[in-house]
């Protein structure tokens, strides 16, 4: 187990990761911002146009 993962810190910063998936809406497969975050949860995508 990480216990790094345990300690929180007060100027976190979200983790940002560019990564490729596919638009739900075209099928096209496009870059995107993945905000990953801390605890683990659903990520949220920032659409990159």
């Amino acid at each position: 187990m990480d216990k790094q993962k345990e300690k929180k810190h007060p100027n976190e910063i979200s983790r940002k990761v560019s990564a490729k998936v596919k638009c739900p809406h075209c099928g096209k497969e496009i870059e995107a911002e993945v905000e990953i975050p801390e605890p683990p949860e659903t990520p949220k995508v920032t659409w990159i146009t």
